[in-house]
């Protein structure tokens, strides 16, 4: 047989299962089509139905996480842990007019953990007093976030912002800090050898 031969042979037998193929597709119509009708009715149905189930999924999800947090964040007390050689970068001396809406202060100081869990980030709400010798005045708060890993019954040194709205300024006499603590995040320790804690 010569390629030319071959060639019409291939075609006539490529045509051939083309045909094949149609009579096919439409002697299989009443069954596909009503198929393929009710499977869109269905999925068109069931929409609703899914995208509920997969709101509840991603709230129960939520939830989870939510219940995670705060069981991480009850596991220390306030007790457990103390912080010391606070030190607030002084203020910038910027002229009223110019003074930001909100400012950062660097924060260094040491935390102590005196609990049975590693302790990996504690949060901490400021308020900032102008004082003179008679009054203060509260003239900013403002909030901090410690990220650290300090093991049970040890101290690590710490470097972080505090971010205030607005920019507190001494007009009667000093600035005044106070803190307290907001949350502490924590994680299993295990107590190292020859704690009797």
């Amino acid at each position: 047989m010569s390629f030319r031969q071959y060639r019409r042979t291939s075609s006539g037998i490529d045509a051939g299962i083309q045909a094949v193929g149609y009579a096919l597709v439409i002697l299989t119509a009443p069954i596909w089509v009503p198929v393929l009708l009710l499977f869109g009715a269905y999925q068109s149905c069931t929409a609703p139905e899914r995208q509920a189930a997969t709101a509840a999924r991603e709230a129960q999800a939520e939830a989870a996480r939510v219940a995670e947090q705060e069981a991480v964040r009850s596991r220390v007390p306030v007790s457990d842990i103390a912080l010391s050689n606070l030190l607030i970068a002084p203020e910038l001396d910027y002229p009223p007019s110019l003074r930001p809406r909100t400012s950062t202060r660097r924060l260094d100081g040491r935390l102590k953990n005196d609990s049975y869990f590693r302790v990996t980030a504690v949060g901490l709400n400021f308020t900032v007093k102008d004082c003179d010798a008679k009054e203060c005045e509260q003239v900013g708060k403002g909030s901090a976030r410690i990220d650290t890993s300090t093991p049970a019954g040890q101290a690590r040194d710490f470097s972080t912002e505090i971010r205030l709205d607005g920019y507190p300024h001494a007009r009667r006499g000093r600035l005044v800090w106070n803190y307290d603590v907001a949350f502490i995040e924590a994680q299993l320790d295990s107590p190292s050898k020859g704690d009797s804690r």
